[in-house]
């Protein structure tokens, strides 16, 4: 039992290290239940985004940040490669000049009444519908914005979320760009 213990421990710690090098802060890692009494094991988080361009090239996006625009519903996240600094919800991530930027939204486009909540486990498939829980992609290069999205599929599974943190994985393409991997994100 105390080598289960230290060993734990020792992988909380790797984790909590990886978190803070992707930009999610000291905050603890989150959880997740075994469901059979034992203590929660830490879910493994760490950025690792690729952003590709028309033009083929890939740019890696290490630096995120999170806002939660209707908590437990619609959430818009920011990863670059570039230290973010969130405006508001309005102006969201301001690209630095030369700098690459995602921003990757989850919400219910022209929800009727309340919109069903973004939960822990869920993958949510892209779609234009309206009424159901989808996802947007916007890559931002310097000055250029690339909002196209035509030819648009994928999916993004909410790893974990709670109240401070999120981390999710999205494989995302269009005719125009493509966003794949893992964010790790602080929630402003």
């Amino acid at each position: 039992m105390g080598r289960s213990i230290v060993r734990r421990g020792a992988l909380a710690a790797v984790l909590v290290l990886l978190l803070t090098a992707a930009g999610c802060g000291d905050d603890e890692e989150p959880e997740s239940t075994t469901g059979d009494g034992e203590d929660p094991a830490p879910v493994e988080c760490a950025t690792d985004l690729t952003a590709t361009y028309p033009d083929g090239t890939e740019v890696s996006l290490d630096n995120t940040a999170a806002l939660a625009l209707a908590p437990g519903a619609a959430y818009t996240i920011y990863a670059a490669d570039f230290d973010v600094q969130v405006q508001d919800s309005v102006s969201g991530a301001v690209p630095a000049e030369g700098g690459n930027v995602a921003t990757l939204a989850i919400t219910t486009f022209n929800a009727e009444g309340e919109p069903p909540p973004v939960e822990e486990g869920a993958t949510i498939d892209w779609t234009t519908d309206f009424g159901v829980l989808t996802f947007s992609v916007v890559l931002n290069q310097d000055t250029t914005v690339l909002g196209n999205t035509a030819g648009g599929a994928g999916t993004l599974e909410i790893v974990a979320l709670d109240d401070e943190q999120l981390c999710l994985d999205v494989d995302y393409s269009d005719d125009e760009k493509a966003l794949a991997g893992t964010i790790a994100a602080g929630i402003l």
